[in-house]
C-alpha cells in the first residue's frame, strides 16, 4: 500500500539518517522467536489507572501529557496460565523496564504494573512513546504487542530546547490534569542561540504560536508578557491542531551567552508549559582531516512485486555521493565510496559491503553510511525488524531480509572508525508491505525507534533517523527535482543553510536542528525525525563559500 500526503509518495522502512555512532554498551535489542502467536490481539491489554480508562486493546492511545507515572498490562487467558512472570519482558521506548514492574494475579489472567516514577530514566516523554510486551510460554513460543503513546500535544520545537510542562495543582485525573498543556511551536528561533565568541549580548527576535484545548491566559518571554500578534508568524503557515484556543506571538529580546530565553504558556486552568531556548558562545568547530569513506545504499526497485516501488531513493543515495565529492562536502576520493542501487543492493551485496568496506575504515578515519530503502517487521514474527533489500521477498522476510540486528552485529565487529555517520531516510507503516495470509499485523512498526536505540550508544556519537514510530517517510518531485524530504533537507544543510552561526561550516548539531525543523514544518508536523546528538556535535561536516544571510522561513 501506498500512503500519501498530498502527491507525496510515502517511502515506508528504515529512514536515511545521519549519526555518529560507538557501541560502548549493547542496548536492548528486539529479540528472536521461534515462532510468533497468531494470538487474538485482545491477550493483551493496556490500562492507565491515572485516567480512569478500562483496560483497552488500542494498539495506539492519546494521553493528555507525559506526566502519567503508571501504566498497567493485562494479560488475559488462555495465554496467563501459559507464561511464568520471570517469561514476561516489558520495554518502554525500547528500554526494559522489568525493574519497575510488579506482576500478581487478576480476575481474567496477569497483570503487571509499571512504576514509572520510581526511575527517573524511564518516564515518558511528549510526543509518542512505545510500550512493548514480549511473553515466552511454556514451549517457547513468543507472544507479541506494543502500544502507542501518543501525548496530546506533541513537542513541535526544536530538540535543542528543553521543554517543561507543569500541570495545575490537583491529582492527576482532575478537569484539570485531564487536559493537555499549551502546546508551543517556535519559528524563531530555530536552535539554540549563539552569541560571537567576542561575547556580550545579541538581540533575537522569537516568534512562534501557543495553541491549547483551554483558553490560553498568557504567554511571556523572559518575563515579558506578549499580546497576542495575529500575524506573528511567516507566510508559511503553522499547521496545528484544531485546538479551542491560538495565541501567535513575537518578540525582540536581548540575550547573553550563559543564559537561557524562557517562553511561558499558561491555560486558564492553570496548566502551563515552559520552552528554555539556550544562550550560548559560539565554539570553532572540529576539523576533520582523517580519510573519509561513504558506503551509500539507495532502493527504489524490489525484484518482489508484492513490496511497494519507491521513486527516489536510488537518486537520493547518487545525490548524497555528488555532494560528498565536492570540496564543500569533504572531497570523498572515488575509490572510498561505494554505490549500491536498486538491483546492486541485494541482501548478499549489502552484508558484504557491511563487512568488507566497512572495515576499511580506521580508528581515525569517518565512515558515512547512507540507507534508503523499506524497513519492516516479519509479518508472523513483529517484534523483529528488518531493512529491506532489493531481493527481499515478501513470503519470506526472516530468510531475505536484513534483520536489525545483523545490521548492529555488523557494524560492532566491522566498524573500527570512531566517527561514523549513518543517514537512513526512510518511514514504515504496517501496510507498506501486502499483508500475509494468516500473519498477524495489528501492531505498530518500530524500525524508526530501533535504529535509534541500536546505533546510539557512546561517546562522540549521534544518530538522526528520518521518521518517528509509524510515521511515513516521504518522496516527492517538488523536493530538489526528485527526493526524499528528509534527504532534501539534509542537502540542503549540508550546502550551507544549516549554518547558524555563520562561520562557514555545517557541524553535525547544526544540521540536526536544520533537518528536524525544516522536514516537520515543511510535512505539517507528520514527519518528525528522530535523534541523539552526542559530544561530536562540533564536527564540521562540509564548507560553506559564503555564509548565508539569516533565514526568515524554510525554504
Amino acid at each position: 500500500m501506498t500512503i500519501s500526503f498530498g502527491r507525496a509518495r510515502a517511502r515506508c522502512g528504515l529512514a536515511a539518517c545521519l549519526g555518529f555512532v560507538v557501541f560502548a554498551s549493547a542496548p536492548v535489542l528486539p529479540s528472536g522467536s521461534i515462532g510468533a502467536s497468531s494470538d487474538d490481539p485482545s491477550l493483551f491489554e493496556l490500562e492507565i489507572p491515572e485516567l480512569g480508562r478500562p483496560p483497552s486493546v488500542e494498539a495506539l492511545q492519546r494521553i493528555p501529557s507525559a506526566s502519567l507515572t503508571r501504566l498497567v498490562v493485562h494479560i488475559r487467558e488462555p495465554l496467563a496460565s501459559k507464561v511464568e512472570y520471570g517469561a514476561i519482558r516489558p520495554k518502554l521506548n525500547a528500554d526494559a523496564v522489568a525493574t519497575v514492574t510488579a506482576g500478581s494475579r487478576s480476575q481474567n489472567g496477569k497483570r503487571l504494573e509499571i512504576r514509572l516514577d520510581q526511575v527517573a530514566m524511564y518516564r515518558l516523554v511528549p510526543g509518542r512513546n512505545v510500550l512493548e510486551v514480549e511473553a515466552t510460554d511454556v514451549r517457547g513460543r513468543v507472544h507479541y504487542a506494543n502500544f502507542v503513546l501518543v501525548t496530546s500535544t506533541d513537542n513541535r520545537t526544536n530538540f535543542e530546547f528543553t521543554v517543561d510542562r507543569v500541570e495545575a495543582a490537583g491529582p492527576i485525573g482532575t478537569a484539570s490534569t485531564a487536559q493537555a498543556p499549551p502546546d508551543v511551536v517556535l519559528e524563531e528561533p530555530e536552535g539554540d542561540v549563539v552569541v560571537p565568541g567576542s561575547g556580550g549580548t545579541v538581540q533575537v527576535r522569537v516568534a512562534g504560536q501557543v495553541t491549547s484545548a483551554a483558553k490560553i491566559s498568557s504567554v511571556t518571554v523572559d518575563g515579558v508578557a506578549v499580546g497576542r500578534q495575529p500575524s506573528a508568524t511567516s507566510a508559511r503557515s503553522l499547521v496545528l491542531s484544531a485546538d479551542a484556543d491560538r495565541w501567535p506571538f513575537a518578540i525582540a529580546v536581548k540575550a547573553r551567552a550563559g543564559t537561557t530565553i524562557a517562553v511561558v504558556a499558561t491555560d486558564a486552568s492553570g496548566n502551563r508549559t515552559t520552552v528554555r531556548i539556550p544562550v550560548r558562545t559560539a565554539e570553532p568547530a572540529e576539523k576533520f582531516q582523517g580519510r573519509k569513506y561513504a558506503l551509500l545504499v539507495g532502493i527504489s526497485a524490489f525484484e518482489d512485486s508484492k513490496i511497494t516501488q519507491l521513486k527516489y531513493a536510488d537518486d537520493d543515495a547518487r545525490a548524497v555521493r555528488s555532494f560528498l565529492q565536492t570540496p564543500r562536502g569533504g572531497g570523498f576520493a572515488a575509490e572510498d565510496t561505494l554505490v549500491l542501487v536498486d538491483r546492486d543492493a541485494s541482501l548478499s551485496a549489502v552484508r558484504r559491503a557491511m563487512s568488507e568496506f566497512v572495515s576499511r575504515a580506521k580508528p581515525d578515519d569517518l565512515l558515512v553510511i547512507f540507507l534508503a530503502t523499506h524497513g519492516t517487521h516479519d509479518p508472523y514474527a513483529p517484534q523483529n525488524l528488518y531493512f529491506v533489500a532489493s531481493d527481499t521477498k515478501v513470503n519470506d522476510i526472516a530468510g531475505t531480509g536484513y534483520s536489525m540486528t545483523e545490521f548492529y552485529s555488523q557494524l560492532q565487529q566491522n566498524c573500527r572508525a570512531r566517527r561514523m555517520v549513518l543517514f537512513v531516510d526512510a518511514c514504515h507503516s504496517a501496510g507498506i508491505i501486502e499483508p500475509v495470509p494468516g500473519a498477524r499485523l495489528l501492531t505498530h512498526n518500530l524500525v524508526s525507534l530501533y535504529a535509534e536505540k541500536l546505533l546510539y550508544a557512546g561517546e562522540g556519537k549521534a544518530v538522526l533517523t528520518a521518521s518517528d514510530v509509524s510515521e511515513s517517510s516521504l518522496e516527492n518531485a517538488k523536493w530538489g527535482g526528485g527526493h526524499g524530504v528528509f534527504t532534501h533537507f539534509v542537502l540542503k544543510g549540508l550546502g550551507g543553510k544549516a549554518d547558524r552561526d555563520r562561520d562557514g561550516l555545517v557541524t553535525v548539531e547544526e544540521l540536526f536542528g536544520y533537518v528536524r525543523q525544516s522536514v516537520r514544518t515543511e510535512t505539517e508536523f507528520k514527519q518528525n525525525p528522530r535523534l541523539l546528538v552526542s559530544s561530536n556535535g562540533r564536527l564540521a561536516l562540509s564548507t560553506v563559500a559564503q555564509a548565508p544571510p539569516r533565514r526568515s522561513g524554510k525554504s
